[in-house]
């Protein structure tokens, strides 16, 4: 009797679990307004021709970079992935052939209760963005948008 109580809490936490995943998930892949962008100190938002990322299940499009900035780095299609294994911070990494987004970044989430926005915040050495995501439903997201924070919490708790 025991067993089968602990192998339908282990089913049923999988289960749970998954359908978690499934909805932070849903909640990443989309698209991101880019707020604030500097790349190497200097604020690169007027050298964006669009300030959008497109974050698809594991390709992504980012933006071109104007030639009023001084040089011509190409956006379009790109790969990405979270690092979950690495959850001090939360590591994600962009592949492509644009030099300004790509590498390994550091990725936090922030909720904005006032305006209704989940807030994604991409940093490393070169590169700070800081952008929101687009057409959320934010009420209607809440248990997915505080399940990663949780565990994005979880994550930097274990310092």
């Amino acid at each position: 009797m025991k067993k089968n109580n602990l192998l339908i809490f282990v089913i049923v936490s999988a289960c749970l679990f998954q359908s978690c995943n499934k909805d932070i998930n849903k909640l990443i892949v989309g698209m991101w307004s880019i707020d604030t962008i500097y790349y190497q100190n200097t604020d690169f938002k007027l050298c964006l021709n669009l300030n959008v990322i497109q974050l698809n299940d594991q390709s992504c499009e980012l933006p071109d970079i104007d030639n009023r900035c001084g040089f011509i780095s190409k956006g379009g299609a790109s790969y990405w992935e979270i690092n979950w294994e690495e959850r001090n911070p939360l590591i994600l990494n962009i592949y492509g052939n644009n030099h300004i987004f790509n590498g390994q970044h550091t990725l936090k989430f922030k909720k904005d209760e006032i305006n209704k926005l989940l807030k994604m915040e991409i940093e490393s050495d070169d590169l700070l963005i800081i952008c929101r995501k687009g057409l959320l439903d934010y009420d209607g997201n809440l248990n997915a948008i505080e399940s990663l924070l949780e565990m994005q919490s979880n994550q930097h708790a274990k310092d």
